[in-house]
């Protein structure tokens, strides 16, 4: 599975949002094997406006290119039902790097089933699913 985590110093998760992330680090992972494939800059463009449409875009592109199925981050915004269309958004309160990949080789069964749904969220820490509606 690709996977991106958002980070702003390459080894915690970022705490803000998924898209005001300064990088993603992308990553094939299996159950026995997680390999970093690149560390993404975040070109996205800045927010005119909370939500702003064209900040879901410009992430989504970055991880369109990138193949990412699932992208790892503390929080998503509102753009959370528009970025789902394009990948699984995983949260987590785990603020290494290491450990969301340590629990992410433990949960793939359940990520890929969400993968291509469009309107569903992971919360990596208890293994649930969420409607992306009820996301906040």
């Amino acid at each position: 599975m690709r996977i991106a985590i958002a980070t702003k110093d390459g080894r915690t998760v970022c705490s803000s949002h998924f898209g005001d992330a300064d990088y993603y680090l992308i990553y094939n992972i299996t159950e026995s094997q997680a390999v970093e494939i690149s560390k993404v800059e975040n070109i996205s463009p800045e927010e005119k406006m909370h939500a702003d449409p064209e900040k879901a875009k410009g992430v989504g592109q970055i991880m369109r290119s990138q193949g990412v199925e699932c992208a790892v981050c503390k929080v998503f915004g509102p753009n959370i039902r528009r970025v789902a269309k394009l990948f699984v958004p995983v949260l987590t309160n785990e603020e290494s790097i290491d450990k969301v990949i340590a629990t992410l080789q433990q949960t793939l069964d359940p990520l890929e089933a969400l993968v291509g749904l469009g309107n569903k969220a992971f919360k990596l820490d208890d293994q649930t699913d969420l409607d992306i509606n009820t996301v906040d």
